[in-house]
């Protein structure tokens, strides 16, 4: 009988036990490298939404989500606080990176769900560890479904008061991909390229050439173990692949720039585009860049927020700013 008890016992202890998941999951255990006052370290009613892709999420079932914990900025130590007037909703939404909108409902998917009813809430002391401690779980008073093959995770916390103090956020923050140049140009021309996180435009741009003068832009994506001769110019050089030209006319001033969307999925995260301009010269002879090297960067997380009322219906758009949290399931 004894045996029976705590076979049982085990047993029901399984039936509760839970699974996490931590949200971006390329941050499970690392640090995001930036942090955040929003929602718990403000002193003041505020909503905040949270939207997470769902290749973010790490999760390729459904799932149902019984507990939020949030984590702490690394090498914070946050002092406990109590009395939060919280309410968090779930949703999944097709809203993403570049199409979120500044009216909170607008955001939500049609399964909004309350799902931590409101109440007062404490938020746990952390002593500083990188990567930060937690808040302590939320348990959810109505579990959520999150099926990632139906659309991207969105939570939203809406605070109506909290005590002043400070209780810092893990999160990342990436505005742009990196960019760096292989080779040398010549006869004075210079290639550019800004942007790429995913979501929002690469821009790839020359400069230096001849007013009006036709030009073509080389997109690959290896670099070519020896430069080759541009043949009739020398000192130019190709340094890369190009399975995909573009032809684009100078500008008045010499210049061209082509702007391309990259789309809000993880799966593109640290792609590389190569990029080379040839220009024709006064000569007719072809000219060229160097070659840029960009590499497609960020997370498709993002936030929308007004940090000093819960009742307003629209806040500010943030995109690549999403707090860490790990999902109870």
């Amino acid at each position: 009988m004894h045996k029976l008890v705590i076979v049982a016992g085990a047993l029901a202890g399984s039936l509760f036990a839970q699974t996490t998941q931590v949200i971006p999951a390329d941050f499970a255990t690392t640090e995001a490298g930036s942090s955040t006052a929003w929602p718990f370290g403000l002193g003041s009613a505020c909503r905040i939404q949270y939207l997470y892709g769902a290749g973010e999420t790490g999760l390729n079932a459904p799932v149902t989500i019984r507990s939020l914990n949030l984590r702490a900025n690394g090498g914070a130590a946050n002092v406990a606080k109590n009395n939060i007037d919280l309410e968090i909703s779930l949703s999944t939404t097709s809203v993403t990176v570049g199409t979120a909108s500044t009216t909170f409902a607008n955001n939500h998917g049609p399964n909004l769900t309350v799902a931590y009813v409101r109440k007062m809430t404490s938020v746990q002391a952390t002593m500083a560890t990188t990567p930060g401690q937690y808040t302590g779980p939320l348990m959810l008073d109505v579990p959520f479904p999150y099926d990632p093959a139906a659309g991207n995770l969105l939570i939203d916390y809406d605070i109506a008061s909290q005590p002043a103090g400070t209780w810092t956020h893990d999160t990342p923050f990436t505005t742009a991909g990196t960019h760096t140049a292989v080779g040398t140009s010549c006869g004075g021309l210079s290639a550019s390229s800004t942007g790429g996180v995913l979501g929002g435009s690469l821009t790839l741009s020359m400069s230096g050439g001849v007013a009006n003068n036709p030009a073509v832009l080389l997109v690959g994506t290896t670099v070519l173990p020896t430069p080759v001769p541009v043949p009739g110019s020398p000192g130019c050089f190709l340094y890369q692949d190009f399975p995909v030209t573009i032809p684009m006319p100078l500008s008045a001033t010499g210049a061209a720039s082509l702007p391309l969307s990259v789309p809000p999925l993880s799966f593109y995260r640290g792609a590389v585009i190569l990029s080379q301009w040839g220009a024709a010269n006064a000569s007719l002879g072809i000219e060229t860049t160097q070659t840029r090297q960009s590499t497609l960067a960020s997370w498709v997380v993002l936030r929308v927020h007004n940090t000093s009322s819960n009742t307003s219906p629209t806040g500010t758009v943030q995109n690549y700013v999403g707090i860490v949290t790990e999902l109870g399931l």
